[in-house]
């Protein structure tokens, strides 16, 4: 994960990290390159309430009208009415209904961000399988383990064509389907390579049939249409009015995949999924798929966050554990969508309408007041001079520290003790982190109206409904803040956004609350969830710190988008 070394330290007691991704081909972002999330506006933000929740209904509204969202842009969904929800009603009413939404709406490419309102549930329980999904399971299991096996003939016979046209070609060994895919890749290069140095035009064009009729048995009909779509340079997706009649029936075939992975949920849906991509895509891509679907069968650590689950909504992926997050900074560039996410809740109706006056009046005259550090006085190293986990998080307080006292004016409070601060210790505060403090609350700040920040701990978003003394996140707001995080089960200590990440991009008005958090939170698919205004830039009027002075690993982001190959590693991979 990005930066992982600087805090990889467990909170709790379980470890993990997320698995291979297994993100389909037939997301057409994969054909090209995503642009990076930059200036986002209202009509880029999508509003999600729980229509069995009125209040959420409501709330959606009157934040559409004050800042100004499109018509039409409030969606909502038929959820339970608790705090946490099954992973099997997500996938049903969730993921399916909002894809559908954008899709015919016009709006998949539009959304930037998706605001989940009072109502909402925080959390998504871990899968549990049937007795039916478990057979399922081992039957892809052992489909998926047969067909190295039924791959080797092909790709030999591509290695046999390639070495009888190129005396220096050598096979490259392996026998997994990986393996597979990059010998067959470098004897398809070989193949072509030599049609291109042959001046003999009928030699030429005998050589270029032989590699397409290599490739089609490996990569099927519409891997073929595919390939000439990706090395055409097209960036646009194909339509019906589409010129050829390949494409048209590629620009089906895609369809109908998309309409069959919506409803992966269902036994029949994934059977079909797996005979069109058998017969249509070849071997490896029809491999990735039964990775997929065996991946979506894993149960342990599928817990997560609703909000952070949502970001990945256009992706297919297993859910164990999590994903390093495509959108933050030292990631670069994601080639399949991540959606922002952000969260405007609280323990009542009425916190969530203040947070929205008090963002916006605070934004209108610039947030001013004490920004406040409650450090440990960790040391970064151990006794051994090792990097200690919690101390080099620590120093991430410490270096925020020194950067708001060399390069700006704000008034700072920095305690290192080892204990939280004491209760009311500080008032007039806009900008609050601390930690750490697992079971009790403690309220050491009077904050201003809009004021950011958060209590790092495990279990502080684990309810915003019912009283509960380890939730710093509900009391937080309820103390009059307007945005903060918080983790709605165990995070680990690598979850949260580094201190000297996050307040500082605040700080530059030059972003919005939501690209401040998905810049610098490390884990999606995972427990941790942001409440605020989406839009709220609580510096903008008034920066605190300019662009020059972040540390250089953060003026990256202001930087031209690095250019990427939008086609992947070949022509089996993206």
């Amino acid at each position: 994960m990005p930066h992982r070394s600087r805090s990889t330290q467990k909170i709790g007691h379980r470890e993990g990290a997320r698995g291979g991704l297994f993100a389909l081909l037939w997301c057409w972002w994969a054909l090209m390159g995503v642009e990076r999330a930059c200036a986002l506006e209202a009509d880029e933000l999508l509003l999600i309430a729980n229509k069995n929740v009125g209040q959420g209904g409501t709330l959606a509204q009157f934040y559409a009208e004050k800042r100004q969202v499109p018509a039409g842009r409030v969606l909502e969904l038929n959820l339970p009415i608790t705090e946490e929800m099954s992973a099997d009603v997500y996938d049903r009413e969730v993921v399916p209904v909002v894809r559908e939404f954008l899709r015919s709406n016009g709006l998949e490419r539009k959304v930037k961000c998706i605001v989940t309102f009072y109502g909402v549930p925080l959390r998504i329980s871990a899968r549990q399988n049937t007795a039916k999904d478990r057979e399922e399971l081992a039957a892809q299991q052992g489909e998926l383990k047969q067909l190295p096996a039924q791959v080797e003939p092909m790709v030999m016979s591509m290695e046999k064509a390639a070495a009888g046209i190129d005396a220096t070609f050598q096979a490259k060994a392996g026998a997994d389907l990986d393996s597979q895919a990059r010998r067959a890749e470098a004897a398809l290069k070989a193949i072509t390579t030599q049609a291109n140095k042959t001046v003999e035009p009928a030699e030429r064009e005998r050589l270029l049939r032989l590699a397409v009729e290599k490739l089609a048995a490996l990569v099927g009909p519409a891997g073929m249409v595919e390939r000439h779509l990706l090395n055409s340079g097209t960036t646009t997706q194909p339509t019906s009015q589409a010129s050829t009649q390949g494409v048209q029936k590629f620009v089906e075939y895609r369809a109908e995949l998309m309409r069959l992975q919506d409803r992966r949920f269902e036994a029949g849906a994934r059977r079909a999924l797996r005979e069109m991509v058998r017969e249509n895509s070849g071997p490896f891509e029809f491999g990735r798929l039964l990775q997929s679907q065996i991946a979506y069968f894993q149960t342990e650590n599928t817990g997560a966050a609703f909000d952070s689950e949502l970001a990945m909504l256009w992706w297919d992926y297993p859910r164990s554990n999590w994903i390093n997050n495509p959108l933050h900074y030292g990631v670069g560039v994601a080639h399949l969508p991540v959606v922002m996410t952000m969260r405007l809740d609280g323990a009542q109706t009425g916190t969530v309408s203040q947070i929205i006056l008090a963002s916006l009046r605070a934004e209108s005259e610039g947030l001013k007041g004490k920004v406040v550090i409650d450090s440990r006085g960790i040391p970064a190293m151990d006794a051994k001079g090792k990097p200690d986990p919690y101390g080099m998080y620590d120093q991430t307080l410490r270096d925020l520290a020194d950067l708001v006292q060399a390069k700006t004016k704000l008034s700072m409070v920095l305690d290192d003790r080892p204990e939280v601060m004491a209760a009311h210790a500080v008032s007039d505060v806009a900008v609050y982190m601390g930690w750490y403090s697992v079971s009790r609350y403690v309220p050491a700040c009077e904050f201003r109206p809009g004021a950011v920040g958060f209590h790092l701990a495990s279990f502080t978003m684990v309810t915003l409904r019912r009283e509960d003394p380890r939730c710093w996140a509900r009391e937080l707001l309820n103390d009059g803040m307007a945005a903060t995080l918080g983790a709605v089960a165990e995070p680990y200590l690598s979850a949260f956004p580094r201190a000297d990440d996050f307040f500082p991009l605040l700080f530059t008005g030059k972003l919005t609350l939501a690209e401040v958090y998905w810049k610098t939170t490390p884990m999606s698919s995972w427990m941790i969830t942001m409440i605020g205004d989406p839009l709220y830039t609580p510096y903008q009027k008034n920066p605190a710190l300019a662009v020059g002075d972040l540390p250089d690993r953060l003026k990256e982001i202001f930087a031209e988008p690095r250019k990427t190959d939008p086609s992947g590693t070949g022509p089996w991979k993206r």
